[in-house]
């Protein structure tokens, strides 16, 4: 069962990305909060039958349809008429990665070799060194994934420790950076 989970998890993180759809795009089609469908479609939420065509629904299909090896994704004018009109809306707009003009990954660095930060550190700790105006565009959550599964996976490591729910991480190298 777990393996067809993630096969569905794959699928529908796929569609999105075929169609250049983000998860908040996704999530408002279904009519959820963004961060309950990353859940479904990273692992963190479960993905009930209900759920599943629900987001099958988005492109026009049942869910039983996404995971047979035959289907094809549907063309664009072939989705349901508010899917097709987000699609069409992202081509125009262009594809952006959220908050892309951030540059995140590069303010971070900075902090890296600032020298502000302790040799042990949580994504908190390198969120409080980020100017105001980018801290409230984004959430801590947004560096751990950078560290996680970003840009900065290569240059942080887990120790392994926490501090409260926190993760606390350290630099892999500093020459590197």
């Amino acid at each position: 069962m777990a393996n067809e989970n993630q096969k569905f998890r794959n699928l529908i993180k796929g569609y999105r990305k075929h169609y250049g759809l983000s998860q908040d795009d996704i999530a408002e089609l279904i009519g959820i909060k963004q961060n309950a469908y990353s859940a479904m479609e990273t692992g963190r939420g479960d993905i009930d039958l209900d759920k599943a065509d629900r987001v099958a629904k988005v492109y026009g299909l049942r869910h039983f349809q996404m995971l047979d090896p035959k289907q094809k994704m549907p063309l664009i004018e072939d989705l349901p008429q508010r899917t097709r009109e987000r699609v069409l809306e992202r081509k125009i707009k262009g594809k952006k990665a959220r908050n892309d003009e951030l540059e995140l990954p590069k303010r971070i660095i900075t902090i890296f070799k600032s020298g502000k930060l302790r040799e042990e550190f949580t994504s908190s700790n390198v969120w409080d060194l980020l100017p105001e105006n980018i801290k409230g565009q984004i959430k801590s959550t947004r560096i751990t994934d950078l560290f996680k599964k970003g840009d900065l996976k290569d240059k942080v490591e887990e120790t392994g420790e926490k501090r409260g729910r926190e993760k606390v991480y350290r630099l892999n190298n500093i020459r590197t950076i």
